[in-house]
C-alpha cells in the first residue's frame, strides 16, 4: 500500500522526477532489506538499527507508511534495548 501524494507534491508532479525517485527506491531498497536480514541473523543490532533508520526517508518518499512505521518500531526496539542495558 503506497500513497504517492507526498512524492507527487515533493516533485511538483514532475513525472520524470517521480520516476527517478521510484527507480532509486526500487534499486536501493532490496539490498538494504537483505542487509537487514543478515544483521538480524547475526544479531548485529547496531547495523540493523542504522539500516532501518536510513530506509525511513525513502519509505516516506514512497508513501509506504506501514513500512515506515515498522522501521520506526525496529529502531525504537533496538534503542530501548540499549537504554535498558
Amino acid at each position: 500500500m503506497v500513497d504517492l501524494s507526498f512524492l507527487k507534491q515533493f516533485t511538483k508532479g514532475n513525472p520524470d522526477k517521480m520516476k527517478r525517485y521510484i527507480s532509486m527506491y526500487l534499486d536501493n531498497s532490496p539490498k538494504i532489506f537483505r542487509d537487514m536480514e543478515t544483521y538480524l541473523n547475526n544479531m548485529d543490532w547496531e547495523q540493523l538499527r542504522i539500516s532501518a533508520h536510513s530506509l525511513k526517508p525513502q519509505t516516506e518518499f514512497m508513501g509506504a507508511h506501514q513500512l515506515k512505521d515498522k522501521l520506526i518500531e525496529i529502531e525504537n526496539a533496538i534503542n530501548n534495548q540499549h537504554d535498558s542495558n
